[in-house]
């Protein structure tokens, strides 16, 4: 990795991901590349969004200090989580854990398929809703 950390701006834009989970939830992963992924899991325990987010903030910081998002992604994928159940998703597609769910949004984010580039399930443009324990704020 790098020797100097990157500099995260004010404003980063990306894109985030929602993942059905079986057994688990959904899975909302955030990309604003090359900086940092976010990540968070819909009506779930807390012990399992501490270890998503601990996962997440690893992510970023690998990121931040030069790390090549390919290495992340290899690093991911394929691992496997009992409580995701049998795989699903198809030949080629099966979602194995949420984080093997994450690094097939990377993979996607820098490669986007032609099914996720013309898929009609998008969101485009619209306002922001930030979520917490309190309130929801649309911005």
């Amino acid at each position: 990795m790098g020797s100097e950390k990157a500099k995260r701006p004010k404003i980063l834009e990306g894109r985030t991901y929602k993942v059905k989970m079986p057994n688990c939830g959904t899975l909302f992963v955030t990309i604003n590349l090359p900086l940092e992924v976010l990540c968070r899991m819909g009506k779930s325990q807390a012990c399992q969004n501490a270890w998503i987010e601990a996962v997440s903030r690893l992510i970023s910081l690998a990121l931040q200090n030069g790390a090549d998002v390919e290495d992340v992604i290899e690093q991911l994928q394929g691992i496997r989580c009992q409580a995701a159940g049998i795989p699903f998703g198809g030949k080629g597609k099966a979602v194995l854990s949420c984080p093997d769910a994450i690094a097939r949004t990377l993979k996607e984010e820098i490669t986007p398929t032609e099914e996720v580039q013309n898929s009609k399930d998008r969101i485009q443009e619209g306002p922001l809703v930030y979520r917490n324990n309190i309130s929801d704020t649309v911005a």
